[in-house]
């Protein structure tokens, strides 16, 4: 009976021993599947403003990780945020590859509620080979506003884990578990959110004849290109201007002009902090879809002092969140103040809305708008020291290839740089070389023998630089010039 039970346990030890030594082998080489969702944000785009009734604006890009094994995902949802919001998109389509490496694409409508919009994928073959990752790309398509899209409406995406997910492995596991939380396209700060409007101003330097400093009255100090849109008009209402300048250069008299008409733009300047210009318009500057306007900010230049004179004109860029109301709510909406407060005149465009004006609700802030931050002057001025003059071009608008014209705007640019030189000190010699000129006081004519005509054309000399004046100079010095000065003297005194 030992002998029985002893063999029995020895038996069963055996086989144990036998199964739990192949057993972590078989582990390590087929583990179980695992299958990872998360926001690629690399992938995701960065938050622009997009024209209603455009398609195919891709939101968000989503990774997908297979661990062990290959997964192919069956079913997925897609949900969006807030009844204003989603009326803004006509569709939701989703782009990914199927085992094959074949682009594959699946649309769907939003089913609409005050939560949210929903769109449910059934039947995808969106494959992810193992151990790699692969991408699910959402797109929308947005509605035209008068079919529905509103202004200032926010697209966001995300992909729902509460429910609706499927994916199976290559063994024929289910998985049904998403995320433990939504992934949302815009987890990133300036990553995955489009806002939509009708139109859209480009803002853009534009560069000007010279990039020296000039003092005296209606100098330009900077200039900036607004551009709109194809798809319609846009206007603006105020532009804050943010600059630094040498500590003794003073700006004053400030105006903004329209360069086409040459005419000011009417309006306020006002200096709320150092480093900034606020102006006003009076009235809406408005500009015609797909054309643009360049604008002059002019000032009086003063104040030179030794050393390096300075101005730098910029446009900030300080708004991180799109505010869409009348004119003035935009200006003092928000926790800073917007430097371009602009609208896409959408108010009229929407079935029964109100006729555009300052008070309409499609009036917005500098959020987004492309491409802000901006440099829009850069001049200086340098005295003493030696000239530092800075690169001056052509202008780059209009182009011309009229050969007369060319040399004309060349001509301009030498005499100014000439004037520049003349103004610090400094001429051209016969030889073409840039000369410092000394400041040496003229001696004035006196009678004392030879030295009359000596000093006399010793100065006329040092400034005309003429060969006949040296001429004169050598045929004096080699001359008894006090016999010429005593003749000169005696011809005077016979005349009076």
């Amino acid at each position: 009976m030992k002998k029985a039970i002893s063999l029995g346990i020895f038996s069963i030890a055996f086989l144990f021993a036998t199964v739990f030594a192949v057993s972590p082998v078989s582990a390590q080489t087929a583990g179980a599947g695992v299958l990872t969702a998360t926001v690629n944000v690399g992938n995701t785009p960065d938050s622009k403003i997009v024209i209603a009734g455009s398609t195919m604006q891709k939101v968000g890009s989503f990774k997908f990780t297979a661990q062990n094994t290959s997964f192919t995902i069956q079913d997925l949802r897609v949900k969006t945020f807030g009844e204003s919001n989603n009326s803004s998109i006509s569709s939701v389509t989703l782009k990914y590859k199927d085992a094959g490496g074949i682009e594959k694409t699946a649309s769907q409508a939003l089913i609409l509620s005050s939560a949210g919009g929903l769109a449910t994928y059934t039947g995808l073959t969106a494959f992810i080979p193992q151990n790699t990752e692969r991408d699910i790309d959402v797109y929308v398509d947005v509605s035209t506003i008068a079919s529905g899209a509103n202004s200032g409406a926010l697209i966001i995406v995300s992909l729902d884990s509460s429910g609706g997910f499927k994916a199976f492995d290559s063994n024929g596991v289910v998985d049904t578990t998403l995320a433990s939380q939504d992934l949302s396209s815009s987890v990133t700060s300036g990553k995955g959110t489009l806002v939509v409007r009708r139109s859209v101003p480009t803002l853009s330097s534009v560069q000007d004849y010279s990039e020296i400093l000039m003092a005296g009255g209606n100098q330009i100090i900077g200039k900036v290109k607004i551009s709109a849109n194809p798809a319609g008009d846009i206007g603006w209402k105020k532009i804050s201007f943010s600059y630094t300048k040498s500590p003794n250069t003073t700006l004053n008299t400030l105006k903004l002009y329209n360069q086409a008409t040459n005419l000011e733009v009417s309006g306020v300047f006002s200096n709320p902090v150092t480093g900034q210009l606020i102006f006003t318009t009076t009235n809406e500057e408005q500009i015609a879809s797909g054309s643009s306007v360049t604008y002059e900010l002019r000032a009086t230049v003063g104040g030179f002092g030794g050393g390096n004179n300075l101005v730098v004109v910029s446009i900030a860029n300080p708004s991180t969140t799109g505010v869409t109301s009348s004119a003035s709510s935009v200006e003092t909406t928000g926790p800073v103040s917007p430097s371009f407060v602009w609208t896409d005149r959408s108010s009229s465009a929407v079935s029964g809305g109100s006729v555009h004006s300052l008070a309409t609700l499609d009036w917005t802030n500098d959020y987004l708008v492309k491409t802000l931050p901006l440099t829009i002057g850069s001049k200086s001025y340098f005295v003493d020291g030696g000239p530092v003059i800075p690169p001056v071009t052509p202008p780059v608008t209009p182009p011309t290839t009229d050969e007369s014209a060319l040399i004309a705007q060349l001509q301009a640019l030498i005499a100014q740089l000439l004037e520049q030189l003349k103004a610090q000190g400094y001429e051209i010699d016969a030889n073409g070389n840039l000369v410092r000129v000394p400041v040496v006081p003229i001696i004035p004519p006196v009678y004392d023998g030879g030295a009359f005509c000596y000093n006399w054309t010793q100065n006329l000399s040092y400034r005309s630089g003429g060969a006949d004046v040296r001429a004169l100079n050598e045929a004096l010095s080699r001359e008894n010039i006090s016999e010429r000065a005593n003749r000169i003297q005696m011809s005077i005194f016979d005349e009076l």
